[in-house]
């Protein structure tokens, strides 16, 4: 069986839309989570980060260059790749400080 190009373009978007969404969702909830002052929260705070710049950027890689294909300049990519460092950063200083707490 084969699906219609709007049938898939439209079910691509909303699959993009719903994956940042949680992302973006979770991250909030990791930031507002955890008692102040301890190493939990550290992580939390990282991940939370993290998890905001995963949704992000899966928004603007499978929603927003789907839509404004003509825009695909450096800017947008300057954009996407400081998106993707900070997710990156995040996970990076959760991890070394988890890793920190735990040893």
């Amino acid at each position: 069986m084969r699906m219609l190009p709007a049938v898939a373009f439209v079910s691509v978007i909303a699959f993009g839309l719903a994956w940042s969404g949680c992302l973006v969702l979770v991250g909030l909830h990791a930031l507002s989570r955890g008692p102040a002052g301890t190493p939990a929260r550290d992580v939390l705070l990282c991940l939370g980060i993290a998890a905001i710049a995963a949704g992000n950027f899966v928004f603007m890689e499978v929603v927003a260059d789907r839509i404004v294909r003509p825009a695909r300049h450096w800017p947008i990519d300057a954009v996407q790749t400081l998106t993707a460092l900070s997710m990156l950063g995040g996970l990076g200083a959760a991890l070394s400080i988890w890793l920190g707490a735990t040893a």
